[in-house]
């Protein structure tokens, strides 16, 4: 019997061990997980040493998405971010911390809400011209940024991948570009590239707010020649940090729930010009509106957000419409 016992033990024992090293492989293997709540003061704080600004950012509720849905976005000048993220790879050899990607989002993200204060009427082009005007006011914004603080280059970098292999469609060569414009050291073959990044570089307006517009739909049609197809174009970067840049459009059309300025944009292209009437310019915006109502009529209050528990200051704003004087349909 005791013969038995001692041999049950020992495979009792080996079998631990086994389970042990099992366990410790599944442990390597599995990334780790970035909570956005874990992270959020340190992100706070160096958005605030480079800007000098306070930014508001909450974790986008992912009850019921797909991994692949979770993409940053900015909406109202509010920055939104995962959750939380694992650790990922890319180009199978850059390992990409959810704390680098989270740095990297938000100051892209900022750049955007520092610099992107010109909204782009959406209804004046197709989806391949507003993939190209985003991708041009990505670099533009994230250019002006490097101009001040160098070292953003590098973190924003390392999270592109596109190369020229990646040559089948018209996201291919968008991606292609939006490396070749952030980064010089970039080698690439294309002369449509080479032609977009040579001209950026040697623009000398870039602050112009709407030099994304003209820029892009200058270059955009030259693509043609390509003989790719330009309908399925997806307007999502590649470059997992990036936003959707659904923040840089607006309709032509004034919604009455809120401060909708109409912006009117020359729409370039070959030798083309297409712009507002005389007539529509010198109708006035709900914007100026707005600005006609006495101050004792506009109130500001905070918002407090129970999903990702936090209060934002001077959030909402409530304005006695009474007072706005708009005209009425009759």
């Amino acid at each position: 019997m005791k013969f038995y016992f001692d041999y049950f033990v020992f495979k009792f024992q080996d079998y631990l061990g086994w389970a042990a090293r099992e366990a410790s492989v599944e442990l390597q293997d599995t990334p780790e997980k970035t909570q956005w709540i874990d992270v959020r003061r340190r992100i706070r704080i160096y958005l605030h040493a480079l800007w000098g600004s306070e930014f508001f950012i909450k974790p986008i509720n992912q009850a019921g998405e797909r991994v692949e849905s979770r993409q940053p976005y900015i909406e109202k000048s509010l920055i939104n971010v995962p959750a939380c993220i694992d650790d990922f790879t890319l180009d199978g050899i850059r390992n990409i911390s959810g704390l680098e990607f989270y740095r990297a989002a938000t100051t892209h993200a900022a750049a955007h809400i520092i610099y992107s204060k010109h909204d782009f009427a959406d209804r004046l082009v197709n989806k391949w011209q507003r993939a190209v005007i985003a991708t041009i006011e990505d670099a533009r914004v994230e250019t002006l940024s490097i101009r001040k603080y160098p070292g953003l280059k590098q973190l924003w970098a390392r999270q592109h991948i596109a190369n020229p292999s990646h040559n089948q469609t018209a996201d291919d060569y968008l991606n292609r570009m939006a490396r070749a414009l952030l980064d010089e050291n970039y080698q690439d073959d294309d002369p449509w590239i080479n032609r977009c990044r040579s001209l950026f570089m040697a623009a000398k307006d870039i602050e112009a707010e709407d030099f994304s517009w003209d820029f892009g739909l200058s270059i955009e049609y030259k693509f043609n020649n390509k003989k790719i197809k330009l309908d399925n174009v997806s307007e999502k970067p590649w470059a997992p940090y990036r936003d959707d840049n659904r923040h840089l459009w607006a309709s032509q059309i004034t919604d009455l729930v809120g401060p909708i300025e109409i912006k009117w944009l020359k729409l370039l292209s070959t030798n083309n010009t297409l712009s507002g009437t005389e007539k529509d310019k010198k109708r006035p915006t709900m914007q100026m509106r707005i600005k006609g109502a006495p101050v004792s009529d506009t109130y500001i209050y905070p918002e407090w957000d129970y999903r990702s528990q936090i209060s934002t200051p001077s959030w909402v704003t409530l304005r006695c419409w009474y007072a706005l004087n708009i005209p009425q349909k009759t």
